[in-house]
């Protein structure tokens, strides 16, 4: 098995190529490479598989060939505490800031 075919294997969600090219790039984790075990337990291999679980809590619902992809809002809570605690392990910043207009004082 591939980096590529064990990040595909966290869902059946159809995750674009793109998606998982940049983060892995990002990353520094060539998904061509075999999947060993020193690998999946690696920091930036991790760290990826963070990047793509946190990506996974926003990826809308679609229907492809007939076949529906959703989550629940369980399974998305799901995937944001795992990737949470992923970075934290690793003193990452997991970039859930809230944005907005807080006033004229700021």
């Amino acid at each position: 098995m591939t980096i590529l075919e064990a990040i595909k294997g966290i869902t059946n969600y159809p995750i674009p190529q793109g998606t998982i090219t940049t983060s892995s790039v990002r990353r520094g984790v060539d998904t061509t490479a075999t999947a060993t075990i020193e690998t999946l337990n690696s920091k930036n291999y991790k760290l990826l598989e963070a990047d793509i679980k946190r990506w996974l809590v926003s990826a809308p619902n679609i229907t492809e060939g007939g076949v529906t992809f959703s989550f629940s809002p369980t399974e998305r809570d799901e995937f944001r505490q795992e990737a949470t605690a992923i970075y934290l392990e690793y003193d990452e910043q997991t970039k859930t800031g809230k944005y907005g207009y807080k006033g004229e004082n700021l």
